[in-house]
């Protein structure tokens, strides 16, 4: 569920870890296109709406506490068409292996220049 009020997004549901170094290599490839790097002890999200990326705030994980995050990937059209990663009941991709599985609730705000 995604909920937009003021600029604000709230996420929930599960999170997923990626390949170790995918995210690295996306936020990398994005600097090109207006990107910037996550920063230390940020953690690196994919989520299903493309209209995120590049948007930052934080994730409260059960059983891990809060982080810091910065979207730097998303679903593609196709992969959302076939199987939207809501209807499977995750809620992001992340880069970090402990939090694959957990529950979590993230927060991010409109906070990059063009908005």
């Amino acid at each position: 569920m995604n909920l937009s009020l003021l600029s604000i997004v709230v996420l929930f549901g599960v999170l997923a870890a990626v390949r170790h170094g995918l995210f690295e290599q996306v936020e990398l490839n994005r600097l090109g296109n207006g990107g910037e790097l996550a920063g230390p002890g940020v953690v690196r999200i994919g989520v299903q709406d493309c209209r995120y990326l590049g948007l930052r705030g934080t994730m409260t994980v059960e059983e891990h506490g809060t982080y810091p995050v910065y979207v730097v990937d998303c679903q593609s059209e196709e992969d959302r068409a076939a199987s939207p990663m809501s209807e499977r009941g995750l809620v992001a991709d992340v880069d970090r292996p402990e939090l694959n599985h957990r529950r979590a609730i993230i927060i991010l705000g409109a906070n990059r220049g063009d908005r």
